[in-house]
């Protein structure tokens, strides 16, 4: 039950992300792996989490809609250049 619901919350916040960046829309999986990787690298291997930050779940809902953002930004201008050099 816990997985479902970290992907769930994981799903959303990229989901908020895509919507914020103007990238996207990458699909249901896409967004989900997006969300996944922010939020595991942000979040659980980083641990930078902003203070006071309210807790779903056990996962900090402010952190990792900003760590997803951030995934997204790097992968848009990773996207970008790969692009123009081709």
């Amino acid at each position: 039950m816990g997985l479902i619901l970290f992907l769930i919350i994981a799903a959303v916040a990229a989901w908020i992300a895509e919507h914020i960046v103007g990238a996207g829309p990458y699909g249901f999986i896409g967004t989900l792996i997006l969300g996944v990787v922010a939020i595991l690298i942000g979040v659980h291997v980083l641990h930078i989490v902003l203070p006071g930050d309210p807790i779903v779940l056990g996962e900090p809902i402010i952190s990792s809609i900003l760590w997803c953002v951030v995934v997204d930004l790097i992968y848009v201008a990773i996207m970008r250049n790969r692009r123009t050099v081709v």
